[in-house]
């Protein structure tokens, strides 16, 4: 009961942290979280869900095609839009602890769900229509049914037998279901096919997740170093035991990859069939290392800088823009930043240890007390290299470009790793067990980590809610960042929608244009006017000198999406029109625009 409890609280505070006021915070909507949108509803509206959609560089579509599902469901709105990323990372939280009570145990499950419940980097992004958010539920549930599969290094060469037995066309089918439970059961290669089906489906996500296969290959590798070092040990026969190995590994490997595949399927078709869809994201303007006008001939010391900076944004300096972080702060807390550097460093060490060891290099086996208190250096020796290759490729997307550095959105998918490695000090810390036969009050110190680390979770709950809620979402530059000013053009034209004006937008606001002729900018406006009666009429700057586009005989009123003084006079005194500032606020905050009539 009190394990359940504390679960139920973890996940009570996540559910607080990312479902609270989830209409105001962000206070606006951005235009590629309004462009995810109304691809969703055209997606709906025409009755083809993509895989690809080839607005506003590319994107994956799995988030897209959740939110369309959930427009079709409860309508379209800013608050089902930010629904679904909030969902999402509250299922993380809770996939965090089947995780981590998988890796280790319940206690560490909780620990691990309770570091994601409380993190203000998640809370950020389960907050933003934004589809990386997918990225760390994909990968959890990936890595709970691997690690299920491998437990106790169990695999079965006779797996592909046992499978078919399973779908065997002579039983019934309550003798079918009854077979697949005990099979699920027994048979770890189920999992494989599980973890595989749910892997593949991350490459519909977000475009970092194409680095993740390195975190596979090494899984795989150490499961294979693990078998052939326990068979070395019964039989010194190097030939004879790879072999061995290799079979032991062939079904669950291929089991999972071809599940993968078969996941996966769909994008990799439209990837083959359309290969410049693979570098859409990669305009004339490149960010990557790679390109020597950003390396300057040095592309050792660029990335050795660009790491470093990435890095930084967990012990210096944060990622510096409004709508990832908190400016003024890193991405995680310096709490957080304790804990994670002291887990990575003794899990380098302990890996560094047992890969000495393979080489008959001997180094006392205590350290491995620190994870588990079994002498099970194998699942240790995969468990480890997993997650600090994760940790440091997933960071790779962010460090290996040079724009917007440090970049917490595009190294998002190192969350994961890096609480593991929190979760590893705070496991420790309360695993410490202090004796004493002389001093009684000594066996006290047994509860103060306890109340120690209580302290630190509740400490952090608040410091994430007020720096989000208070600091963060009250802030101006919250509100620009977001384009509050759209959201209100959005809001007073959906209020003012009648038959009896034209209401001309200028789409004056500069960004990237998209298949719909415009910039992207006017997504948001246009997110918000999608289900109008009588929709406004949009218009390039350069379209109010053309009469086809622009009829100023006609009774109408013009906005503008940012302000633009020449502008606002020169239709002023060409037409003879009048300015009225709207403003939803009593104070100028730059959320307020101008109507011309």
């Amino acid at each position: 009961k009190k394990h359940f409890l504390i679960l139920a609280l973890i996940l009570l505070v996540a559910a607080f942290l990312r479902f609270y006021a989830l209409n105001e915070y962000p206070p606006g909507l951005y235009p590629d979280e309004a462009v995810n949108a109304t691809d969703a509803l055209r997606a709906l509206k025409e009755g083809d869900l993509k895989v690809y959609y080839s607005n506003n560089n590319g994107r994956e579509g799995l988030f897209i095609n959740l939110l369309a599902v959930f427009f079709s469901l409860f309508g379209a709105s800013i608050l089902v839009l930010r629904l679904v990323p909030a969902l999402i990372g509250f299922f993380t939280v809770l996939s965090s602890y089947f995780l981590g009570k998988t890796l280790i145990n319940r206690k560490f499950g909780l620990i691990f769900s309770a570091f994601f419940a409380v993190s203000y980097w998640h809370l950020n992004f389960s907050r933003i229509g934004f589809r990386a958010i997918l990225m760390p539920l994909i990968l959890n549930l990936t890595f709970i049914f691997l690690f299920k599969g491998i437990k106790n290094l169990n695999l079965n060469w006779e797996c592909f037998q046992k499978l078919k037995s399973a779908f065997s066309k002579e039983k019934t089918f309550k003798n079918f279901l009854s077979q697949l439970k005990i099979y699920f059961n027994e048979s770890k290669c189920f999992h494989f096919i599980l973890a595989g089906l749910i892997y593949g489906m991350g490459f519909y996500t977000y475009i970092a997740y194409r680095i993740s296969p390195v975190i596979i290959l090494t899984f795989f590798f150490f499961v294979f170093i693990s078998v052939f070092r326990e068979k070395q040990k019964q039989e010194k026969l190097f030939f004879k035991n790879s072999i061995t190995s290799f079979k032991q590994l062939f079904a669950p490997t291929v089991l999972f990859v071809l599940s993968a595949l078969l996941s996966s399927s769909f994008i990799l078709y439209f990837f083959i069939s359309q290969p410049d869809s693979l570098a859409s994201r990669q305009n004339d303007n490149s960010i990557s290392v790679f390109d020597p006008n950003n390396n300057q001939g040095n592309l050792i010391l660029t990335v050795g800088k660009t790491f470093l900076i990435t890095l930084g944004q967990f012990y210096v300096k944060g990622d510096q823009n409004w709508r990832h972080n908190l400016p003024s702060q890193t991405v995680i807390n310096p709490i957080e930043a304790v804990f994670f550097t002291f887990g990575l460093l003794i899990s380098m060490f302990i890996f560094a240890v047992l890969v000495l060891n393979l080489f008959k290099l001997r180094f006392k086996n205590k350290y491995l007390g620190f994870i588990y208190k079994l002498e099970d250096k194998g699942r240790v020796l995969i468990l480890l290299s997993t997650f600090i290759v994760w940790f440091f490729i997933m960071l790779s997307p962010a460090f290996l470009t040079v724009e917007g550095l440090p970049h917490a959105l595009r190294s998002l998918g190192s969350i994961n790793a890096l609480y593991f490695f929190a979760s590893l000090s705070v496991y420790y810390l309360l695993s410490i067990k202090y004796q004493s036969q002389k001093y009684k009050v000594v066996n006290y110190f047994n509860k103060v980590n306890k109340v120690f680390v209580t302290v630190v979770f509740i400490f952090s709950f608040f410091l994430t809610g007020f720096s989000y809620f208070v600091v963060w979402g009250k802030s101006l530059e919250a509100m620009h960042a977001f384009e509050k000013r759209l959201v209100n053009i959005g809001r007073y034209l959906k209020e003012n929608d009648n038959t009896q004006l034209i209401r001309y937008v200028v789409v004056n606001l500069d960004s990237k244009k998209i298949n719909t002729g415009y910039p992207v900018s006017l997504e948001t406006i246009r997110f918000l006017n999608f289900d109008n009666q009588y929709k406004p009429v949009y218009l390039l700057p350069e379209d109010l000198y053309n009469k086809n586009k622009f009829d100023p005989k006609s009774t109408f009123e013009i906005i503008l999406q940012k302000p633009d003084p020449e502008l606002v006079q020169y239709l002023k005194g060409q037409y003879g029109l009048k300015e009225q500032r709207i403003n939803y606020t009593n104070q100028y905050d730059g959320t307020d625009f101008i109507v011309l009539r």
